[in-house]
């Protein structure tokens, strides 16, 4: 069995489990959380369902909600679907002083066009 079929297998006998015990709790919340590397690997990945966007100051996520305490997420770091862009530098006072960048992220190409729900 391969490691997909076998987490697949794992999910399903989970279910099986959940429904065949009624009184065993169920877990408050769980995301699910997979890795891509490349741009063109989450664009392929965004052309197989339908997504929400959802982004941080690191990372970008497709998210997918299959209740509202499950949740499923392809990821991938910020900057492969954005450009990250250096507006300035402030100095913050303090011991030690530190200088922070004043950033922002300019995502122009629209990843998932028409295909957000």
């Amino acid at each position: 069995m391969t490691e997909r079929e076998l987490f697949i297998k794992g999910l399903r006998d989970f279910a099986d489990f959940l429904q065949s015990h009624p009184t065993v709790k169920v877990p408050s919340y769980v995301s699910i959380d997979a890795f891509v590397h490349t741009r063109e690997d989450i664009i392929e990945q965004a052309k197989l369902g339908h997504w929400q966007k959802v982004y941080n100051d690191t990372w970008f996520s497709l998210h997918k909600e299959f209740a509202p305490t499950l949740v499923y997420n392809i990821n991938t770091e910020r900057d492969v679907v954005c450009q990250r862009v250096v507006k300035g530098t402030r100095t913050i006072p303090a011991t030690p002083e530190r200088t922070i960048e004043d950033v922002e992220w300019v995502c122009n190409e629209p990843l998932l066009a028409g295909r957000e729900r």
